[in-house]
This record gives structure tokens, C-alpha cells and sequence, in this order.
């Protein structure tokens, strides 16, 4: 559950304008995490409960600087983005070591 919460968060720290459920299901998608559009919502709602998005009207949601921090906080321990390596048929959890520059992919990849 947590990994969707900040998979959804990851989408909305990357756009400047608000995002409704079902560009946020489309763009997750596009990174191979399938989710309907409810399902969005229901994530949306407990995001917004613990302060980490913010309503924005019909336009949709804005993560918060409260949620800002708790993505940065939760690159450390948790899988943010599900990716598939393109040409390998393989997949891996995406999680970006800022102090090595490398993501746990291309650790992977490495030992293969």
C-alpha cells in the first residue's frame, strides 16, 4: 500500500499543475503500475487525510511540502516507480541512491 501512496506522490511532485485521477492512473500506467482511476481516488483521499496532497478544486491534486518531504524521506526505504528495463523482458523496483548517482536496476544489471 505504501508504495502505491508514494508512486502517487512521485506523479504529482513531478508535474507543476494539478492532477486529477485519471491523468494520475494514465501516467502511472506509463510506468507499469495499473491502477483504475477509483482506485486513484481512494489513495488520493488517504493522501490528502495525512496532510501529503491537497484538493485543488475540480482541477485535481498538488502534493504538499509535508508530502514533499515524506517522498524524500521514503526514497530511502521504499521502491518508488516499478520500471521495465526495455530490451530485457525483466523488471525491477526503481529506487535512485543519490549519493552513488545509480538506481537499484542498474546495481541489478550490474551483477548479472
Amino acid at each position: 500500500m505504501k508504495r502505491l501512496m508514494y508512486a502517487i506522490l512521485s506523479v504529482l511532485d513531478s508535474q507543476i499543475e494539478s492532477m486529477n485521477s485519471v491523468r494520475i492512473a494514465t501516467e502511472l500506467g506509463s510506468q507499469g503500475v495499473n491502477l483504475s482511476e477509483r482506485t486513484v481516488r481512494y489513495y488520493l483521499q488517504m493522501l490528502d487525510a495525512r496532510g501529503f496532497t491537497a484538493a485543488q478544486g475540480r482541477k485535481g491534486r498538488k502534493i504538499t511540502d509535508t508530502g514533499k518531504r515524506e517522498l524524500s524521506h521514503a526514497l530511502v526505504s521504499e521502491p518508488v516507480s516499478f520500471s521495465l528495463q526495455a530490451g530485457r523482458g525483466t523488471s525491477c523496483w526503481s529506487v535512485f541512491d543519490e549519493l552513488k548517482q545509480t538506481t537499484l536496476c542498474d546495481t541489478m544489471s550490474a551483477i548479472r
